[in-house]
């Protein structure tokens, strides 16, 4: 869950060069409610990968995951917020 935030708060950088802690809060949010969608839209097609095969093209610190860290070359410490 993510607390109530105050402007100060709301408003400090993050770890990803450029972006506030309201730009991060928007940012997974928004791919929550995407993968809700996608989650809940009803397909024809058969299933091409499952829970462990998802995952299988990701490495740790790809780029396409965290651009803005990317641009900045600075990435979150894992399990950091």
């Amino acid at each position: 869950m993510i607390e109530p935030l105050d402007d100060a708060t709301g408003w400090q950088p993050t770890r990803c060069a450029g972006w506030t802690v309201r730009d991060l809060v928007y940012h997974l949010v928004g791919d929550a409610q995407r993968a809700l969608v996608a989650v809940h839209t009803p397909t024809a097609a058969e299933a091409d990968v499952d829970a462990v095969t998802y995952w299988a093209n990701w490495k740790p610190g790809t780029p396409e995951l965290w651009p803005a860290c990317a641009a900045s070359g600075s990435w979150p410490a894992p399990g950091a917020a």
